[in-house]
């Protein structure tokens, strides 16, 4: 069997891009053949797969080549009979390749939605400029002048025309639901998958006992919707109520680039316990989770199937966690994460949020630190989740099944 991906990036940049080198090597193990064809990306960077099995194909971008991209469909093509390819396998492409493709593909094919692009103009289901998630209603009309927003629909319109014939994969059920929701059914919940979790020696010390440190770390993108500035504040006022003995082993280390860091760095000169590292490469994000008592993520948009919380677990880190989007259906509370109901604030209540989240913030780190000799236990339920439900083996299993449904 002979796979070809299609994805717009070529090299590692993203969550997607992940999921493709992990769902490569796992089809490898299997006797599956994958190759890729990308738009981008082969300047600088990690290849996502081998650079032998990558073909870079640069497509037209533009508003009407992101509807239909025959430039795209015809490398496609090529790349279908250069390599013998049995089946097409799309991730991200909504960008440049356009979904125009698949109308006359000459293979079997189907597609893996990493983000909302399909149904969102953000991608993100957020509106930025109030700070708050679209919670089960889509405002384009809001986010989009008049004009660009009947382009927006026109072009999604004609992007479900292409795609009503063709198998989803959604990596949440949550993500599945609001798919199903515009029309598109032909779509199955596939939960992304990381390496069965190898024995990893945590380099913090004295786990499990009352001096333990309390070793927080965010890592992503450094916008509002990523919760960063509530983490921030509750943070802040965590730390106002330990005494100066007890803060001596709290940190708060934060990685990632975006319009946010300027605040990043005055948080982490005016506090030792916050340190900002800046974008670190994915290499080097293993050995700095490793020494966590908990990855922080207060998203208050709805994460898909986060790759950050499934490599933490893997690593046996638990997490603190919003539970908005399809993160509850990776952990469970008091078992490997403490989860926050921001769904509940933003369905309560449209306005004034903020200081809502940053509370239930700063009671989750005291939740969390004052129970923090059970992370030895946490950390074990996250390998446990990561064997049983969430292993890159089990994930190229059931992608294979869905393989064979189309042959």
């Amino acid at each position: 069997m002979k796979i070809l991906f299609v994805n717009e990036n070529g090299t590692t940049v993203g969550g997607a891009e992940s999921h493709i080198a992990h769902l490569f090597e796992a089809l490898k193990r299997k006797g599956v053949e994958s190759f890729l064809l990308a738009s981008a990306g082969d300047g600088s960077g990690q290849f996502i797969l081998p650079r032998d099995r990558t073909v870079f194909s640069h497509h037209p971008s533009g508003p009407c080549s992101k509807i239909r991209n025959g430039t795209a469909a015809r490398a496609i093509e090529g790349a279908i009979k250069k390599f013998d390819i049995d089946f097409v396998h799309a991730h991200n492409i909504f960008s440049t390749i356009s979904p125009y493709f698949f109308k006359n593909c000459s293979v079997p094919a189907l597609l893996t939605l990493h983000d909302y692009h399909i149904i969102c103009p953000k991608t993100i289901q957020f509106l930025r400029e109030r700070s708050l998630p679209c919670m089960n209603e889509c405002n384009m009309g809001k986010c989009l002048g008049p004009v660009k927003y009947r382009y927006e629909i026109f072009k999604r319109n004609r992007w479900k025309e292409y795609l009503k014939d063709i198998s989803i994969i959604a990596p949440s059920m949550y993500l599945e639901n609001e798919i199903r929701k515009r029309g598109l059914t032909r779509v199955t919940t596939i939960h992304n998958g990381v390496p069965a979790p190898d024995k990893i020696i945590r380099k913090t010390k004295g786990v499990g006992s009352a001096e333990e440190v309390f070793h927080l770390i965010f890592t992503g993108r450094l916008y509002p919707e990523k919760g960063v500035i509530p983490m921030l504040k509750a943070f802040e006022r965590f730390l106002a109520g330990m005494n100066h003995r007890k803060r001596d082993g709290i940190k708060l280390t934060v990685t990632g680039d975006g319009p946010l860091k300027g605040e990043l760095r005055d948080y982490s000169r005016r506090y030792t316990e916050i340190d900002y590292l800046g974008f670190i490469p994915r290499k080097r994000l293993s050995e700095i989770l490793s020494s966590a008592s908990f990855l922080v993520m207060p998203s208050i948009w709805p994460e898909n199937c986060s790759m950050a919380v499934l490599e933490a677990m893997r690593q046996g880190i638990p997490v603190i966690a919003s539970n908005m989007g399809g993160t509850p259906e990776l952990v469970q509370d008091r078992k490997e994460a403490y989860i926050m109901d921001f769904v509940s604030i933003f369905s309560s209540c449209r306005t004034s949020t903020e200081e809502k989240i940053i509370k239930l913030l700063e009671n989750t780190f005291k939740r969390a630190y004052s129970a923090r000799e059970r992370i030895p236990k946490m950390a074990k339920s996250c390998k446990r989740a990561i064997e049983k439900r969430f292993s890159s083996d089990i994930m190229a299993d059931r992608i294979i099944t869905q393989y064979r449904k189309l042959g």
